[in-house]
């Protein structure tokens, strides 16, 4: 239920900025793909990812490229577009990780990334951060971006019900067969909490305790510089 409300979220932010992602676009830390159909925009797609984290097919293998985590292994200004979902957490060094990023997009390119502010830890023991949209702004900057845009994704009442969920899947019982009873129970609750309580939450700018963040931000061309 929670990873639904999420995941919801998420989509929603590519969706908002998707028509600005265009040409040949990379998704670092593409993970399944799980957006790559909302691109409509783009021309090429490239998923990067690190070793251990995503097995590859052979169907897949033409468009997946694995790497170590730290190094992106292209040739500076590859890339129209990068996308990075809910990676930036798992990230130990994350100004290195965006200053890749930067290398990589071409001039006036685009980059959408989404990471959590409220969030269960997960992927142990490899989540490291939660970011505010201070430090996100500074990293940005730091790298070299303009144009930087930040939205807080859901706030308070967002949080309540996303809690509520997480509270009912995973703090009730451990048994089983009870746990399953709790849920099959709950869920009809949990899933009205998760429509209605966001739309309680405060106006967009304003808000304390998000669920995470989605940037977006823009590689300046040479020309803006002079």
């Amino acid at each position: 239920m929670s990873n639904a409300l999420l995941r919801r979220s998420i989509v929603e932010g590519v969706q908002k900025y998707q028509s600005q992602l265009t040409g040949r676009l990379l998704d670092v830390g593409c993970g399944v793909s799980p957006y790559k159909s909302v691109l409509k925009a783009i021309d090429d797609y490239t998923g990067l990812d690190i070793k251990d984290n995503r097995p590859i097919t052979a169907k897949e293998e033409s468009d997946i490229v694995l790497f170590d985590g730290k190094h992106f292994p292209f040739e500076p200004q590859q890339y129209d577009s990068l996308l990075c979902t809910e990676v930036l957490e798992h990230v130990f060094e994350p100004q290195d990780f965006i200053n890749e990023m930067y290398r990589v997009l071409k001039e006036d390119g685009r980059v959408l990334l989404t990471t959590p502010f409220l969030w269960p830890l997960h992927e142990e023991p490899y989540d490291f951060y939660r970011y505010t949209k201070y430090a996100l702004k500074e990293l940005f900057e730091r790298a070299g971006f303009s144009e930087i845009t930040i939205q807080a994704r859901g706030d308070w009442h967002t949080n309540c019900s996303l809690m509520l969920g997480s509270y009912f899947s995973n703090c009730i019982t451990k048994q089983k067969y009870l746990r399953y009873l709790v849920l099959l129970l709950t869920y009809p609750m949990v899933y009205i909490a998760q429509i209605i309580l966001p739309k309680f939450d405060r106006s967009p700018g304003n808000e304390t305790l998000p669920m995470g963040y989605t940037v977006f931000a823009r590689k300046p061309s040479l020309e803006s510089h002079k």
